[in-house]
């Protein structure tokens, strides 16, 4: 990630928590989440509340392995229902698709990921499970 993307990032993450209004529906997803291993961690910012239970959201995935092997990936996507869904904001050879399906209070959330190689080396990846 650019460093003109994570102030991006950053800004936004800052500017959401002052005026975010989620309806009473919705799962709370708003946060910072990291695996047991503490080798994943994702950042969620809702943009804007939608009619029902859909969320615009911003999120933000890093790994590491501890051994050299890292990456990140950042995009703004939509939650329905308890799951994300968000596209990488650039692409290299393909895009990256990451999907989080979240438990019903949004706390435990399990991340898969399509095409997403380029972002991070062979050696990890941005599958497994984070919590709050």
């Amino acid at each position: 990630m650019t460093d003109s993307n994570k102030t991006i990032f950053s800004i936004a993450f800052s500017m959401a928590f002052g005026f975010l209004a989620i309806p009473a529906q919705a799962i709370d997803i708003n946060g910072d989440y990291k695996s047991d291993d503490d080798l994943l961690t994702l950042r969620i910012i809702a943009l804007d509340a939608k009619e029902g239970n859909t969320i615009n959201a911003a999120a933000q995935i890093t790994t590491s392995n501890g051994n050299g092997c890292a990456g990140d990936v950042s995009g703004v996507g939509k939650v329905v229902g308890n799951v994300l869904k968000f596209n990488s904001y650039t692409t290299f050879a393909s895009k990256c698709t990451l999907t989080i399906k979240f438990n019903k209070d949004g706390s435990v959330g399990n991340i898969s990921e399509k095409s997403c190689l380029d972002w991070h080396g062979a050696q990890c990846g941005f599958d497994g499970r984070v919590s709050k």
